[in-house]
């Protein structure tokens, strides 16, 4: 057996060798014309890895599936069920490398569906997950100013702020044309606003976004390290 080096690199403590972190998004959304149908999904492993390249945590998966509302209609989504067992199968890989705690960065709103499923799982793999969606709640609204800028700084947006601000011919920018989702008071009150003030890479905006967002992350990663 081979004796590893733990407490070698750029580590919080040896402890963070149990900790896995998982990028969870969507691969099959539309963001308009300026992002790319997986958005999400490169934010969440763009932050996943910036926080194990900071804590030492390990990168352990991404996930491929993403649930949605039922009346949100912007891509192709799957069930929790589903999207559960996705988890379950990348959780359980990681057990065999030591992992006994986990930390989901998730990068699409939908898949808060999960969150109160997330302590079911805890117990049934006898591993200590935790769910963190901060980028959801600071981003906005759907591909807009936010998600833009967000997608701007890691390089996955262009600057075709005109085309992209044509909601009618892409409704699921700021959910400004998919009326079925302002059953949602939150998402109808960012669709109006959207509407009204238009959409435009903002930098710093951005870069404060993900600083938040990563600190948020890295924040999680030490409370996990804590508990015992």
């Amino acid at each position: 057996m081979v004796e590893l080096r733990k407490d070698a690199g750029k580590i919080l403590e040896e402890g963070v060798h149990e900790i896995g972190v998982i990028a969870l998004g969507s691969h099959l959304e539309n963001h308009g014309i300026a992002l790319p149908i997986d958005t999400d999904i490169k934010i969440a492993a763009f932050l996943a890895l910036k926080a194990c390249i900071e804590t030492g945590a390990h990168i352990i998966g991404v996930a491929n599936l993403a649930c949605e509302k039922s009346y949100i209609k912007h891509g192709i989504h799957f069930s929790k069920s589903e999207l559960l067992e996705e988890i379950k199968e990348i959780v359980n890989r990681a057990k065999r490398i030591g992992i006994k705690k986990v930390l989901i960065v998730n990068a699409h709103g939908g898949n808060k569906e999960i969150e109160k499923d997330i302590e079911k799982l805890s117990e049934e793999l006898d591993v200590k997950i935790k769910m963190n969606s901060k980028i959801v709640e600071l981003e906005g609204a759907h591909a807009g100013t936010g998600e833009l800028s967000v997608g701007y700084i890691i390089g996955i947006a262009c600057r075709n702020l005109r085309e992209h601000s044509n909601f009618e011919k892409y409704p699921e920018v700021g959910f400004v044309g998919i009326k079925s989702a302002w059953k949602n008071e939150k998402i109808k009150k960012l669709a109006e606003k959207t509407k009204k003030e238009g959409i435009r890479i903002d930098e710093e905006l951005g870069k404060r976004i993900l600083d938040e967002a990563l600190k948020s992350i890295i924040n999680d990663i030490k409370d996990l390290l804590k508990d015992k």
